[in-house]
């Protein structure tokens, strides 16, 4: 993991109208997942200042209501894994 510099955050802003339109015509989702400024991302933050990410809470809030919250040790993919896959995989593949 030493060669992780830091971690984000980005929010998947998928346009579920869309998306549920392509499902009922069989099309392919993506035009759901392609709109203009769908997937903000946070400044990054490195790991001298936060350490490695794993086993801690993230939540989302909105206007300070708490919208979404979860534990990235329930995460289905961790950061070595992760790594891994993405350097591993040939161009394209991913």
């Amino acid at each position: 993991m030493g060669h992780v510099y830091g971690y984000t955050l980005s929010l998947d802003m998928t346009r579920r109208d869309l998306q549920g339109e392509m499902k009922k015509s069989r099309r392919s989702w993506e035009v759901g997942k392609a709109s203009a400024n769908s997937a903000p991302i946070g400044p990054i933050q490195t790991v001298e200042v936060v350490g490695h990410l794993d086993n801690d809470v993230i939540i989302l809030k909105v206007n300070g209501d708490l919208r979404q919250g979860g534990d990235l040790n329930q995460s289905i993919g961790k950061t070595p894994e992760m790594i891994s896959c993405l350097t591993s995989a040939p161009s394209g593949q991913i």
